[in-house]
């Protein structure tokens, strides 16, 4: 009778390459190439401003920030009458800006409006090469001066030229202030210019609530609207300098379910008020972002919050989405 060959079993470093083997499989699928090429380059934005063409507003912006932009960002001023200064503008496209009419009452400049955010986002999809287009009007400070923790957010959160990305200060989810505007992926964009004219056409109620439509085209949930970068009613707690220094609660994990989660104070970039001096609560913010490495804040429909939290590092960026204290 034959002996029995022994069999060799294989050895752990076999069972370990077949096992990272088995890891990296999935990961191909969930990531083609094009999605993880799109996480190694820094995303580039179109400002679209909503815009009248007053030259005092559209001076502020110019003086405050946008005299900062480089390329590969861009933008454009929407408006019906171009300023005569070297500035971009582009003219509302008629196929939109039909719809307003001429006159001046208040369903006809919700309209008028409209027909600028999307003659804006179409400019964007068929003329440039941007990522992200962001609709805003033209009396919005941005702290220009931290772009690059901007756009370090948008790249370690989302994917634009892959997944819809619709972002702003986010009024209960139900639509998005209008004021600083909305953030939106060119694969988002994609998805909503065919329902443009429809859109203008049809709008009944204020441009910004008009918004909500945007999400079912989108696929995105309300909670997936909400962003750190902006705020876009009155920041009251702004209004004084060295406001960091005065005595605030700890955060809390939980808010109600309207609320935002808590965000550092580091991560907002972009201010809109009706009543207060936009310029001296930008000013106020950023001396607090240089100062505070413990100073957050999350906003529950139109008010905002400040609390104190864990000590962070301001020059450590890390991703946000679904980050609490």
């Amino acid at each position: 009778m034959k002996k029995m060959q022994r069999i060799r079993r294989p050895s752990k470093f076999t069972y370990f390459v077949i096992l990272i083997g088995l890891l990296v499989q999935p990961l191909k699928f969930l990531f083609p190439t094009e999605i993880r090429a799109a996480i190694t380059y820094k995303p580039s934005i179109f400002f679209g401003f909503v815009s009248t063409g007053n030259p005092k507003r559209v001076n502020f912006v110019y003086n405050n920030w946008l005299h900062k932009l480089q390329p590969p960002h861009n933008y454009a001023f929407i408006s019906k009458n171009p300023n005569k200064s070297k500035l971009n503008f582009i003219l509302p496209y008629h196929k939109y800006i039909v719809y307003a009419g001429n006159s001046s009452s208040w369903p006809q400049q919700n309209i008028d409006r409209a027909a600028k955010r999307m003659t804006g986002l179409e400019y964007f999809l068929y003329n440039t090469t941007n990522d992200y287009y962001w609709s805003l009007t033209d009396d919005v400070p941005i702290d220009i001066d931290n772009m690059e923790h901007i756009l370090k957010h948008l790249q370690q959160n989302y994917l634009p030229l892959n997944e819809s990305v619709f972002i702003g200060h986010s009024l209960q989810g139900w639509f998005i202030q209008g004021g600083t505007g909305f953030l939106l992926s060119r694969y988002g964009a994609k998805l909503i210019i065919d329902h443009g004219v429809d859109w203008v056409k049809n709008i009944t109620v204020e441009d910004d609530k008009a918004t909500l439509e945007f999400r079912p085209w989108l696929g995105v949930s309300k909670r997936d609207t909400y962003s750190s970068l902006m705020f876009g009613e009155e920041p009251y707690a702004f209004n004084h300098s060295e406001f960091w220094n005065d005595k605030l609660p700890k955060c809390k994990r939980n808010h109600p379910k309207r609320c935002s989660e808590n965000y550092k104070i580091t991560d907002l970039h972009a201010l809109h008020t009706r009543f207060m001096d936009t310029a001296v609560a930008m000013e106020n913010l950023k001396q607090a972002k240089k100062i505070a490495t413990d100073l957050y804040f999350y906003y529950c429909y139109m008010d905002l919050y400040l609390c104190k939290g864990e000590p962070y590092n301001r020059e450590f960026d890390c991703p946000v989405r679904r980050l609490y204290v």
